[in-house]
């Protein structure tokens, strides 16, 4: 089918060209200029819609606002009247439309040419000389008369005279003029009135005999520099007569006939040119119609496969949440109206944008904007799959949801603290001060909650819920500091059947991600993933510092983990566990929790997945006594096998 339309527009297109290049002789005995009350003007003339070729060069014609000009040696003119039986022409200098005394005469010098041999003074009409701002007479030129301009004037008095000498006048100016004997009164008005010039049959190269005696056109070969005359063929006789040369100041100009039925060889290369270009157009335009046909090709099914997601979609609402799905569903522009224009910005990430917002009764919400993906909308689906029937207090709730084509928005529960990370590190508020550090009993309290959440997902959901990438980031506090695991977007499901998980790449964070997810040598993906990512988060809100930190001097403390698991090993007092904690530690049970957390969180980042515990071993090891966590192995970095 294609092949077929590509083939009809091939054909067509060179059919055009045919056309186009037959029509390239023809176009001149159809084509005339016509601009206000000058109309139908063949040649010598050209202009406008009237090609180049089918007029003599310098005569050319323009239109503006209904008015014909003319540019003669550099010089405008208005044409008022032309008459191509008589060939005669009527001009008005542009420059001095308004009168000799115009502001506009300012600046104009010079004698007016007419190219002669082209054109020339017709009876009556002639050549006159304004001189401006004279200091003093003299010379031989022939003086008509003096005069004076009014004030407002640019210029202030002058003569006029037969010949353009400037007699240390400071502006001269030559115009054309009828009836030159008048006083200066009637040559304002006669320089308003314009002069007449006729075009001699020299400048047409006898034209004239190729329309009235055989009926033919002529056109003008812009290479050649000769006239051409296309006719139906004269007598062999009256053939010879017409060729003839005319030579006069501006050019050679040989008029050459030709019937119409045949043309000259270099008319032939100037087809052939239009052709080539027409031709290379073509080929242009098929390159355009071949994108754009991929294009098309590849939004339709863009669009398909928007439409497949859309499915989805509904289809996991409608079928797989069936029984406990209770989600609302909002159109975008409730989401619009909920975060007011969305002016509230609270959060940003790689591929949503978190606002502000409130529900028809003013409950506060979180509204999760996802920026247009470029995959198949499988982040909103992984999301919406997730959390959408989990209700659990270290959870975030996911309250609703809209989905209209790549509009697409997740509307939480409002979480007043925000996320973590701006109390465990050392984040600066909006008044250039550092947030104060948690108790270490809030930060215990964070990380046995955090802990709860996983093993909820991990082993109390009918199929497991992997989130990959906890981080402090992620999980958002609410008025009373208690945690709450958000953003669910790279989270994915998993049968307990003891296989790992299929990840086409790596999910997460760098730096809290585990070995497997970019080296399958360690093991393979799991729920253990997420666990190592637990411990590197645990870890952080010990020491209250990046566990890679590359701003430190000493290598042996640019991994924060071998730091750690060194120090708290070789201690005996407790002085050493004050090196790792940041934050003052003010009695024994602040030291213990902080011992706690950190041999919890070092068993959690062991390299090899089946050396950490399940999260269901983690709260029971968080909840335990101290005395009863045995020290894990040094952690190794992540490329590096146990």
């Amino acid at each position: 089918m294609l092949e077929n339309e590509v083939m009809l527009f091939i054909i067509l297109a060179f059919q055009s060209i045919f056309l186009i290049a037959l029509s390239l002789s023809l176009d001149c005995n159809v084509s005339f200029f016509s601009c206000g009350n000058i109309t139908n003007i063949d040649f010598p003339f050209w202009g406008e819609s009237r090609p180049l070729h089918c007029g003599y060069p310098p005569l050319k014609l323009n239109c503006y606002r209904n008015q014909t000009t003319i540019e003669l040696a550099n010089i405008k003119y208005n044409v008022f009247e032309l008459n191509k039986s008589s060939r005669i022409l009527k001009l008005e200098r542009s420059e001095l439309f308004r009168g000799i005394c115009s502001p506009g005469s300012k600046g104009m010098t010079g004698n007016i040419d007419l190219m002669p041999g082209l054109l020339e003074y017709a009876p009556g009409s002639g050549n006159m000389s304004f001189f401006y701002n004279c200091t003093k007479h003299g010379g031989n030129s022939v003086e008509i008369g003096d005069f004076s301009c009014p004030n407002g004037s640019i210029f202030k008095n002058g003569y006029y005279g037969l010949e353009m000498e400037s007699r240390r006048c400071s502006w001269n100016v030559s115009v054309g003029i009828e009836s030159r004997g008048i006083g200066f009164a009637q040559v304002d008005e006669a320089v308003r009135q314009g002069f007449q010039v006729s075009y001699t049959e020299a400048s047409i190269g006898n034209c004239t005999a190729c329309i009235s005696k055989f009926n033919g056109f002529c056109d003008y070969d812009y290479n050649s520099t000769k006239f051409l005359c296309h006719h139906p063929k004269p007598p062999h006789q009256e053939y010879e007569k017409i060729v003839e040369l005319t030579i006069f100041k501006y050019a050679i100009v040989e008029t050459l006939c030709f019937p119409i039925e045949r043309t000259p060889w270099k008319h032939y290369w100037t087809i052939a040119g239009v052709s080539l270009t027409a031709i290379i157009g073509v080929i242009a335009i098929l390159i355009v119609f071949f994108y754009k046909k991929k294009s098309v090709s590849r939004k339709l099914i863009s669009r398909k496969k928007r439409k497949r997601d859309r499915f989805h979609v509904e289809d996991l609402i409608k079928n797989n949440y069936a029984s406990s799905f209770t989600l609302k569903r909002y159109t975008y522009a409730n989401v619009k109206r909920m975060t007011n224009s969305f002016v509230e910005k609270i959060g940003e990430g790689g591929f949503s944008i978190v606002y502000k917002g409130h529900l028809s009764n003013g409950t506060l919400v979180a509204i999760k904007v996802l920026k247009e993906a470029k995959s198949n909308g499988q982040d909103f689906i992984n999301e919406v799959a997730s959390i959408g029937a989990i209700m659990h207090k270290n959870v975030v709730s996911l309250l609703g949801f809209c989905y209209e084509g790549n509009r697409r928005a997740l509307i939480y529960e409002y979480m007043p603290r925000g996320s973590l990370d701006k109390f465990i590190f050392n984040h600066k508020n909006n008044n250039n001060t550092y947030n104060s550090r948690l108790e270490w009993k809030t930060l215990y309290e964070i990380a046995i909650g955090i802990a709860r959440g996983l093993k909820y997902l991990h082993q109390d959901c009918s199929a497991a819920i992997l989130h990959f990438d906890i981080k402090p980031h992620n999980i958002l506090l609410d008025f009373d500091f208690s945690p709450k695991i958000s953003d669910f977007g790279l989270a994915k499901l998993w049968q307990r059947d003891g296989s790992g998980v299929s990840l086409l790449k790596g999910r997460g964070t760098i730096g809290y991600t585990a070995p497997e997810m970019h080296n399958r040598n360690f093991g393979e993906v799991s729920y253990k993933s997420n666990v190592y990512s637990y411990g590197m988060m645990v870890l952080e809100m010990v020491g209250g510092r990046k566990n890679i930190d590359t701003s430190v001097s000493r290598t042996s403390a640019i991994y924060y983990p071998h730091w750690a698991h060194k120090h708290i090993n070789d201690d005996d007092d407790g002085e050493l566990l004050k090196n790792i904690c940041e934050e003052i530690m003010e009695n024994e049970d602040d030291e213990m929790l902080a011992r706690k957390m950190i041999i919890v969180s070092l068993w959690c980042i062991q390299a090899m997945p089946s050396n950490r515990p399940s999260m269901f071993n983690v709260v029971q090891m968080m909840e335990g006594s101290l005395e009863s966590l045995h020290m894990p192995p040094k952690p190794t970095l992540s490329l590096q096998k146990e």
